[in-house]
């Protein structure tokens, strides 16, 4: 639940705009998206933040703003929040290669009951087996009466006679569903190509500071984390470990507090703190492999 202090976004304002109480976000109450008691944690982690201002891209505006480092810090993980939330609801999408071949077996599903319908693989309902045209025919004339039409073909009645017939329109319908199932396999081998040329393709349309960009939340968020903890707050990743074995420092606090503000971490859940300071190490690893430096990404 959020705040409804009407002054304290006042007063945050005052720090983000004119430099100005640079302690107003530790001794105000917060007013964005994250918990205020969550804010508080994370700027209690990242003491001591240093006291001059730095230039961040306010991504509403599109403009470039100086600002107190505890701002900046806020919101590049309001920033990072926004990307945790997109990577969790993709987070059980089919890949491109599974796509790929979701939409092969579609396409080839369809183009069988095509061929099964008897007419090959355009399918017309003049060029299906007798039998099975009237068949199909009988079977959706009753399915209308049933339904008492159907939903864009209704009923028609007309006279012979003197008497009275109403037409289901069960013939129009066999025809629409029969168009469908050819559509429907166009469609599919139209998106199994789209499918497969994106395989193996990045996003390059995320902000800089966190590619590259892997689409699993808890390793684009520690990326980010770690980001704010050497760009922000201009502090290097180190790590200890206590005599008992147990990791520890204030970078894996500053991570915990930040991984909590994001939901990514409570009462326990997710993973310890030696596992994230093995998560870290890997990391670290990896990119002095790559670039020669110590830099995360």
């Amino acid at each position: 639940m959020q705040p409804d202090t009407a002054n304290t976004r006042l007063a945050f304002r005052r720090g983000y705009d004119a430099g100005a109480q640079r302690g107003a976000m530790e001794a105000e109450v917060y007013t964005g998206k994250f918990e205020a008691e969550h804010v508080r944690r994370v700027l209690d982690a990242a003491k001591p933040i240093p006291t001059d201002d730095i230039e961040i891209d306010d991504y509403e505006t599109g403009e470039k703003l100086r600002v107190p480092r505890a701002v900046a810090l806020i919101k590049r993980l309001e920033s990072i929040d926004v990307l945790t939330q997109i990577n969790l609801q993709h987070l059980h999408d089919l890949s491109p290669s599974d796509l790929e071949k979701r939409f092969h077996a579609i396409a080839a599903a369809a183009n069988e009951l095509l061929v099964a319908l008897g007419g090959g693989r355009d399918t017309e309902i003049g060029d299906m087996p007798r039998q099975i045209r009237d068949g199909l025919r009988r079977e959706a004339e009753r399915d209308g009466e049933r339904r008492n039409g159907f939903e864009h073909h209704p009923p028609r009645t007309f006279s012979i006679d003197g008497e009275e017939f109403r037409d289901y329109q069960g013939d129009s319908q066999l025809r629409d569903n029969i168009a469908a199932v050819r559509q429907l396999r166009a469609w599919a081998m139209n998106l199994e190509r789209a499918a497969a040329a994106q395989k193996g393709k990045k996003n390059d349309d995320l902000e800089e500071w966190l590619n590259p960009w892997t689409g699993e939340p808890l390793s684009d968020a520690l990326a980010g984390i770690l980001r704010i903890w050497t760009d922000v707050l201009g502090r290097e990743v180190r790590t200890s470990v206590t005599m008992n074995g147990r990791a520890t420092g204030p970078l894996l606090r500053f991570v915990e507090a930040c991984l909590a503000a994001l939901n990514l971490r409570s009462q326990g859940d997710g993973p310890s703190t030696n596992a994230l300071r093995a998560r870290i190490l890997r990391m670290y690893a990896a990119d002095f492999q790559k670039s020669g430096s110590g830099h995360i990404f």
